[in-house]
C-alpha cells in the first residue's frame, strides 16, 4: 500500500511524462551528456521517406552534440549551433526544423530552444 501511495505521489509530481518530454534528443551541458530516446525518435520520423528519416536522426543528434561544443549560453548557444548546422549540415537542419515544428503553426523554425 505504501509503495502505491509513493508511486502515485511521484507520478503527480512529475505530471504527465508523455506530454512533458517530447524531445527525442536531450543535452546536459553541465554533465556533458547527450541522451537519445529511440521510441520518440521513431514517432517523429514515422511516415517520412527514408532520406528524411536519416537526415532527421543524424541532424537531431548532431544539433544536440554541437550544443556541448559551441560558446555561449541560452539563446546565444542556440544561435551558434544553428549557424554551424546551417553552414555544414543544411539538409539535416531543414529536416530537424521541419519535423520538430509544432503542428498547426506555432514557433518558427530556428526558434526552437536547444537547451
Amino acid at each position: 500500500m505504501v509503495f502505491h501511495q509513493h508511486a502515485a505521489a511521484i507520478a503527480k509530481a512529475l505530471g504527465n511524462f508523455d506530454a512533458e518530454f517530447r524531445e527525442p534528443v536531450l543535452t546536459d551541458v553541465v554533465g556533458q551528456v547527450v541522451t537519445v530516446c529511440p521510441p520518440i525518435m521513431s514517432e517523429v520520423v514515422d511516415g517520412e521517406p527514408p532520406r528524411i528519416q536519416r537526415a532527421y536522426v543524424e541532424g537531431a543528434f548532431l544539433r544536440r552534440l554541437f550544443r556541448l561544443l559551441v560558446d555561449g549560453f541560452g539563446w546565444e548557444a542556440d544561435a551558434n549551433v544553428r549557424d554551424v548546422m546551417a553552414r555544414h549540415y543544411p539538409f539535416h537542419l531543414v529536416a530537424v526544423e521541419t519535423l520538430e515544428q509544432p503542428m498547426g503553426g506555432g514557433e518558427a523554425p530556428g526558434g526552437l530552444s536547444l537547451a
